[in-house]
C-alpha cells in the first residue's frame, strides 16, 4: 500500500496479522480515523506507517508486539490521544514516533525495553504528562526525547549505561534525573550537544562508581544518602458510570512520623465517592469535600517502618466527553511533608497514577458485541490457564466488579444469557 493517498476513514488490521513489513502503509496520508492493531501482532517494521498523518485518537500497541522498527510511525501528526506501548516491547527503533506531535498525556516506557534508539520520540511536543522510564532500559540514543514537553523526575535503573547527545534536549519541564546505578559511560556535556538541559539536577545513589559531586560532567550532581520511601498511586481502567478503587501506598519506608500532601485529579473525568485512611493511618485527617483535590494529613509519636496503604479512594467514572483520562497525582504546588522522628526530610519517590475511562460492554469477553455462553466459556478457559486476556478483556470479564476474573464471573454471564438476571453487579 506504499504511497496510496486515496484511502480514508479508519484502518483496522485483521486479527490474523502477526507482522507488518517495511513501508507497508508508507505515506498513506488519506486515512482520517483510528488505527486499530490486532492482539495477534508481534512486529511493526521500519517505516510501516510513516507519513500517515491522518490517523486520529489513541494509539495502542498490542502486548505481543516486541519490536517497533525505525520511523515506523514517523510523521503521524494526526494522533490526538494517548500512546500506549506494549508491555513486551524489547526495543524502540530510531525515529519510531518522531514528529508525532499530537500525542498527549503520560508516556510509560515498559520494563522490558532495552534500547530506545536515536530520535525515537523526537518532536512529540504534545506529550505533556509524566515520563516513566522502564527498569530494563540500557541505552537511550541521541535526540531520543528532544522537544518533548514531558514533566516530573525521571528515574533510571542500575541497568542504564549510555545516554546520547541531546537525548533530553529542549525538554524544558524535565529538570531532575535520578540514577540508581553507575554513571552512564557516555553523556555529552558540550554546550551544543548536552544530553540534559544546562540547569538539570542529577541525583545518584550512594556507593556507585564514576560519579562526582557537587558536579559531574558539567551538571549539578548530588549523592542520595538520606532516608527514602516510595509513594505509589495505583492506576486503573473503568467504564463510564462504574465505581473503582485507587490506593495510595508507601513502601521502602524509612521511619516516617509526619505526612502531609494533596492529590489532584480531573473532576470532569472521575468523581470521588469516598476517601479514607489506611489501617495504619486511622488517625489521619482526610478531606475530599472540594472537587478535584484530596488532602491527607497524619502524624504520630511512633515512627512507621513498614509498607502500608496511606489512603483508599473509591471513585466513579463520569462522562468526560472527549476527555477520558485523568492523572491522580501528588500536587507539587501544595506543601509536601514526609519527615522521620528526628523531623528530617525523608526523600520521596512519587509514582503517580492514571485513570482511563474506556468504552466496554460488560460480559462481552470475545469482543463480538454480544453476551452469551461463548463469553462464559472464554472465562472458564482463562481460569484454567488455557488462554490469556488483554486488559480490555479483563475489564469486560470482571462482571462482579471485584477486580478478579474467575468462574463466578462466568456463572453470572450464563445467568444473564439465560435471562435469570438482567444486569451485572459491576453496573449497580
Amino acid at each position: 500500500f506504499y504511497n496510496c493517498s486515496g484511502f480514508d476513514g479508519k484502518l483496522s488490521i485483521p486479527k490474523t496479522v502477526t507482522s507488518i513489513s517495511d513501508y507497508a502503509f508508507y505515506n498513506c496520508s488519506g486515512f482520517t480515523g483510528e488505527l486499530i492493531l490486532p492482539d495477534s501482532l508481534g512486529n511493526i517494521s521500519s517505516h510501516a506507517f510513516s507519513g500517515c498523518s491522518g490517523f486520529t485518537g489513541d494509539l495502542v500497541i498490542p502486548d505481543k508486539v516486541y519490536s517497533i522498527g525505525s520511523y515506523a510511525f514517523s510523521g503521524c501528526t494526526g494522533f490526538t490521544g494517548n500512546l500506549v506501548l506494549s508491555d513486551n516491547l524489547d526495543d524502540i527503533g530510531s525515529g519510531a514516533f518522531s514528529g508525532c506531535s499530537g500525542f498527549t498525556g503520560n508516556l510509560v516506557i515498559p520494563d522490558d525495553v532495552d534500547y530506545i534508539y536515536d530520535g525515537a520520540f523526537s518532536g512529540c511536543t504534545g506529550l505533556d504528562g509524566y515520563l516513566t522510564m522502564g527498569s530494563g532500559v540500557k541505552t537511550i540514543g541521541k535526540n531520543a526525547f528532544e522537544n518533548c514537553n514531558l514533566k516530573g523526575k525521571v528515574t533510571f535503573s542500575d541497568k542504564l549505561t549510555k545516554i546520547g547527545d541531546n537525548a533530553f534536549s529542549s525538554c524544558k519541564y524535565l529538570k531532575e534525573f535520578e540514577f540508581l546505578g553507575e554513571a552512564p559511560v557516555v553523556v555529552s556535556a558540550e554546550f551544543e550537544n548536552r544530553s540534559f538541559a544546562e540547569d538539570a539536577k542529577l541525583y545518584y545513589s550512594f556507593g556507585w562508581e564514576y560519579w562526582t559531586s557537587p558536579t559531574w560532567n558539567g551538571y549539578s550532581a548530588t549523592e542520595i544518602t538520606e532516608a527514602k520511601a516510595t509513594v505509589t498511586i495505583s492506576s486503573l481502567k473503568l467504564s463510564k458510570g462504574v465505581n473503582g478503587n485507587v490506593t495510595v501506598s508507601i513502601s521502602e519506608n524509612s521511619e516516617v512520623t509526619c505526612v502531609q500532601f494533596a492529590l489532584r485529579y480531573d473532576p470532569n473525568v472521575i468523581k470521588v465517592v469516598s476517601a479514607s485512611a489506611g489501617e495504619l493511618f486511622e488517625e489521619a485527617i482526610v478531606n475530599y469535600s472540594k472537587e478535584g483535590v484530596i488532602y491527607f494529613i497524619w502524624d504520630s509519636l511512633e515512627s512507621l517502618e513498614e509498607s502500608a496503604v496511606l489512603l483508599n479512594i473509591e471513585i466513579k467514572a463520569v462522562d468526560g466527553g472527549s476527555k477520558k483520562q485523568t492523572n491522580i497525582e501528588i500536587d507539587t504546588t501544595e506543601e509536601i511533608i514526609f519527615v522521620d522522628k528526628q523531623i528530617k526530610d525523608v526523600k520521596i519517590e512519587i509514582k503517580n497514577g492514571t485513570v482511563d475511562v474506556v468504552d466496554v460492554l460488560y460480559g462481552d469477553v470475545n469482543g463480538d458485541g454480544k453476551i452469551n455462553v461463548i463469553d462464559a466459556n472464554f472465562i472458564r478457559k482463562f481460569s484454567a490457564k488455557l488462554i490469556s486476556f488483554t486488559d480490555e478483556q479483563m475489564l469486560a470479564a470482571d462482571v462482579d466488579g471485584n477486580g478478579k476474573v474467575n468462574v463466578i464471573d462466568a456463572n453470572l454471564i450464563r445467568k444473564y444469557a439465560a435471562k435469570v438476571i438482567s444486569g451485572f453487579p459491576v453496573m449497580e
